[in-house]
């Protein structure tokens, strides 16, 4: 599954024919705050989210970002991987 980022539009993409997917987050200074995630409905449960929710992590930690999230998905999902 390819993510593909799109900095200007401050979010991350999956593309399939089922569809468009999306992380959508705010960056202010040395923080990322991921304020929505959209899988549709044909795609949920095939771990297209958390191809998401990891390619935006292992990009802020390449820019040394914090990650913080106001969407509930990405609340737990940073939970479960540890993030503080």
């Amino acid at each position: 599954m390819q993510v593909e980022h799109q900095p200007a539009q401050h979010r991350f993409i999956v593309s399939l024919a089922a569809g468009q997917a999306r992380l959508e987050y705010s960056l202010q200074e040395t923080w990322v705050n991921i304020v929505h995630t959209w899988v549709p409905d044909s795609l949920r449960g095939q771990g297209v989210a958390d191809a998401l929710m990891q390619s935006c992590a292992r990009w802020c930690e390449q820019q040394h970002y914090q990650l913080v999230a106001t969407c509930s998905y990405a609340v737990r999902w940073l939970e479960r991987k540890g993030y503080k």
